[in-house]
């Protein structure tokens, strides 16, 4: 079994541990730590990471493969994208030379609010987001029919994948502004825009008490960062920089009272 074919089919912890002991390359020092480590969700999860650094698979790629279910075969999916003459839903194009000015106005078609004076400016965002995300599509759609190589297809269909995801997760958002007036809040250039009608509608009391919230949580996990192994340092630091983010942006409206 090779390392690709245990990501998309094993998985499993001892199969795991017999893999990276039998490359010549192996850490001596996480092979001993594998004898003591039990086999648990997070020990797995360590010991994919350093397998795809063995041999030689970007974190990417990895995370790629161990999205899709065990069993499931990853080029038969590559092959149904590259067979489908789907496209992103929310535009809509009549010949594949489509221009992007055509494919805006089809979109403020389906979105009336986005012609209106209080068109919120997040929303413009969300547009040249979507507009982008469908050219990225298109043009790595295309790319599948290019005859790459089976080792070229993982990060050919990620690159098929993301934008379509993408371009969905703004539709979804759009759409929920246009039947209600509010965010669904998963697009992530939204988190700040409801964080912020969120902290509009708090109380001083309430925000005075989320501040001391918020600045507890960037002393703890600045102390897990310090502490943290290089797997999880990026995980810690992203919660820092968020929580120093809410901080600022609770200080402003405290101020604005």
């Amino acid at each position: 079994m090779d390392i690709l074919e245990y990501f998309k089919s094993d998985r499993s912890f001892q199969k795991g541990k017999e893999l990276y002991n039998k490359h010549p390359k192996k850490s001596l020092a996480f092979s001993r730590i594998l004898t003591r480590l039990n086999d648990t969700e997070e020990n797995r999860s360590k010991l994919c990471y350093e397998l795809s650094k063995l041999y030689g698979i970007t974190e990417r790629k990895m995370n790629i493969i161990l999205r899709k279910p065990i069993e499931k075969k990853v080029c038969p999916t590559i092959e149904k994208v590259k067979n489908t003459n789907k496209t992103p839903e929310n535009i809509t194009t009549k010949t594949d030379n489509s221009k992007q000015e055509n494919q805006s106005k089809t979109i403020r078609e389906q979105f009336p609010f986005l012609t209106s004076e209080n068109c919120p400016d997040v929303a413009k965002i969300l547009v040249a987001d979507l507009i982008t995300a469908y050219a990225a599509y298109k043009k790595a759609h295309d790319q599948l029919f290019e005859g790459l190589k089976e080792d070229e297809l993982f990060d050919a269909a990620a690159d098929v994948i993301e934008p379509y995801i993408k371009n969905k997760q703004i539709f979804k958002e759009l759409e929920s502004y246009q039947k209600t007036g509010k965010w669904l809040g998963k697009y992530p250039k939204l988190e700040k825009e409801i964080l912020i009608q969120e902290l509009k509608q708090s109380s001083a009391d309430d925000l005075a008490k989320e501040k001391e919230n918020t600045e507890r949580n960037i002393r703890r996990n600045d102390e897990k960062l310090k502490k943290a192994d290089k797997s999880k340092k990026e995980k810690y630091a992203k919660k820092v920089i968020y929580y120093k983010e809410k901080l600022v942006l609770i200080e402003a409206e405290l101020k604005s009272r």
